[in-house]
């Protein structure tokens, strides 16, 4: 066996890990754990399985050593990383209290965040890399709804939501099965809107996509809701041609008849909740009405200090935001905020050109996308492996892009100049 050959099997194998726990497969793990009744216990599976991830990430890099390309995005999260390390040691010197101990954040941050990004983003892709990373979302998929079925079946139509506090005893959050139900939804839909695959993946995708609706049924988050329909909305609008945009409406409609179908049968409080939502904001009480007063206080303490921002920990509330931009803004100021936004701006940038011109990629769009919207309303800077992974993700994608069409050019170029009936 040839070097290059093994080398291109290790990394693989180590991106097929990488994408696997880092999605949907981690919380297949935390469902498993629930289900043999070891929920006190969790953190003896879930580290070594961070451990896992950061290891893979770190065997990428050794391996490909000589390939590492850090690109201008990879620098400017440098940046980012590095004032948000310094709100770490500065809330830990001046001792300012939060739920979690600084060295907790600190090492979440560089698990979930900085090794993940620097690593995807500087590894150069290769299209060997794009059928482990989908299949990783399908297998880690299928592992998820089956054990969110087998565990939950007795409550599937007799709950609207499924949670601690409705039904007095401990189950997985629902957050955990909105919003992986949601990514495996868009992220099986989209691949095979634009990838050929043969009938039995497109009826095993199909089969998948049916039964994840019964965990996301079972979360009814409002986020995933969003997160579900945005992307697809996005896609339908980049459309040039009439006949796509009616098709991508076409297949929007279906799955809002089929999401109001399935919400009735399975008496879900999704849409509910969705439509109900400006009438909870007014109610503090109400989980809304407490995400906006926390989202209140934390652009008060952003205001109070703008430009290097107050703490980590919101202000009569429990611990983070539950917003992306108000958490940059809260824990950072603006000096941390215009780092971040550049990135943010330029991930969007590079997703509307692939949804455009590349449309047989628009699933990791997607992923990024879904990623992006749940941090809108839930997930920490230092516990966003889905946010920090899927945008690495997109710059490494984009990077990839232009090598080939770079290639493509030159071959181009190449061939016409040896035409021996070219016209000198």
């Amino acid at each position: 066996m040839k070097y290059s050959d093994l080398n291109l099997k290790t990394n693989i194998l180590f991106f097929s890990i990488i994408f696997f726990f880092t999605y949907i497969g981690f919380y297949a793990i935390v469902l498993w754990i629930l289900n043999i009744g070891m929920s006190g216990e969790t953190r003896l599976i879930t580290i070594p399985l961070r451990g896992l991830i950061g290891v893979s990430l770190i065997f990428l890099v050794i391996i490909n050593i000589r390939k590492i390309y850090p690109l201008w995005q990879t620098k400017i999260f440098f940046i980012f990383s590095a004032i948000y390390f310094i709100r770490i040691g500065t809330d830990y010197i001046l001792n300012k209290p939060y739920y979690l101990t600084s060295m907790e954040v600190f090492f979440y941050f560089l698990s979930f965040a900085f090794l993940p990004f620097t690593v995807i983003s500087s590894v150069r892709l290769r299209k060997e890399y794009f059928k482990p990373i989908i299949n990783s979302i399908y297998g880690s998929g299928i592992i998820f709804v089956f054990l969110a079925t087998i565990t939950y079946r007795e409550y599937i139509g007799k709950v609207e939501r499924l949670s601690p506090v409705s039904m007095g005893e401990e189950v997985v959050s629902p957050l955990i099965l909105s919003y992986c139900s949601s990514l495996l939804i868009g992220t099986v839909i989209t691949y095979h809107l634009y990838n050929h695959t043969s009938k039995f993946r497109k009826i095993i995708g199909l089969i998948l996509v049916l039964f994840s609706l019964i965990p996301f049924f079972l979360g009814a988050s409002r986020g995933s809701l969003v997160g579900l329909l945005a992307p697809f909305v996005l896609i339908t609008l980049m459309q040039k041609r009439f006949s796509r945009i009616l098709y991508n409406v076409l297949i929007l409609l279906v799955l809002l008849i089929g999401l109001i179908y399935f919400d009735n049968l399975l008496g879900s409080g999704l849409l509910n909740r969705f439509t109900d939502t400006a009438q909870n904001i007014k109610n503090e009480d109400s989980s809304a009405g407490l995400r906006i007063l926390s989202w209140n206080n934390s652009f008060k303490q952003f205001l109070n200090n703008p430009f290097i921002g107050d703490k980590l920990a919101v202000n009569n509330w429990v611990n983070y935001a539950h917003n992306i931009f108000l958490e940059i803004l809260q824990t950072t100021g603006i000096l941390g905020f215009l780092p971040f936004i550049l990135l943010l701006l330029n991930g969007l940038k590079i997703s509307f050109k692939i949804i455009k011109a590349y449309k047989e990629y628009s699933w990791i769009v997607v992923i990024f996308l879904q990623s992006f919207i749940q941090h809108l309303f839930s997930g920490a800077i230092y516990t966003g492996a889905w946010l920090w992974t899927s945008l690495a993700l997109i710059y490494s994608l984009d990077f990839f892009l232009k090598r080939l069409n770079n290639s493509t050019r030159n071959l181009r170029e190449s061939s016409h100049s040896l035409n021996p009936n070219r016209i000198l």
